[in-house]
């Protein structure tokens, strides 16, 4: 048997090795990873970053456990796009208690006097399976409208929320004192936080 392989072999184990420990312990002809970028090289902290990703890494996926998503929800919406839609100014406040959860509060306000929130829904909770039920059923409430958004989408014009499923799992998107987040901004910003899920 050729010893070749076997030398490709430790050549790749010392890589993996290497990028595991943040070393560089290869030689630059063996140097190449799974995405073929040369090791030792890293993408930008802050690539394809939106919202309240913090630059220097991804957000622990455990802090979603059980909702079915693993992206920080601040990063699914800037301050800015918020702001848009909202006609004022507003900036997003990572919710310490609950990680699931992102809010944007207008600048100069008090916080609960019109905060916007997304929220990830856990897939045990009765809410989440509301939405799965309310989705199947042939008719909605006088107060819900079916949206084309994801795998299926209801705006709840009563408590000014959309709930979004995707995949298996349900985030809502909505807040805001009555009037200042029309029902198709409500539904333009929910439609951009689905197309960022991934």
């Amino acid at each position: 048997m050729s010893g070749k392989p076997t030398g490709r072999r430790t050549a790749l184990l010392c890589c993996l090795i290497g990028a595991a420990l943040f070393t560089t312990g290869c030689d630059e002809s063996s140097a190449a990873n799974a995405s073929g970028a040369p090791a030792g090289g890293s993408p930008s902290a802050d690539a394809g970053q939106t919202g309240g990703e913090a630059a220097g890494g991804s957000p622990d996926p455990a802090a979603y456990e059980g909702t079915g998503f693993t992206q920080d929800p601040c990063s699914l919406i800037t301050s800015a796009e918020m702001s848009e839609q909202a006609g004022h100014q507003v900036s997003a406040e990572p919710n310490s208690d609950l990680p699931t959860r992102c809010e944007w509060s207008p600048d100069g306000r008090p916080r609960l006097d019109s905060t916007y929130f997304l929220e990830y829904q856990q897939q045990n909770s009765r809410f989440h399976l509301d939405v799965i039920r309310d989705l199947q059923r042939t008719t909605t409430s006088p107060n819900v409208q079916r949206l084309g958004i994801g795998n299926g989408a209801l705006l709840n014009t009563g408590r000014h929320e959309i709930s979004v499923l995707v995949g298996t799992s349900t985030f809502r998107i909505g807040g805001g004192e009555p009037g200042q987040l029309s029902n198709d901004a409500l539904a333009n910003l929910a439609r951009l936080a689905q197309s960022r899920l991934h």
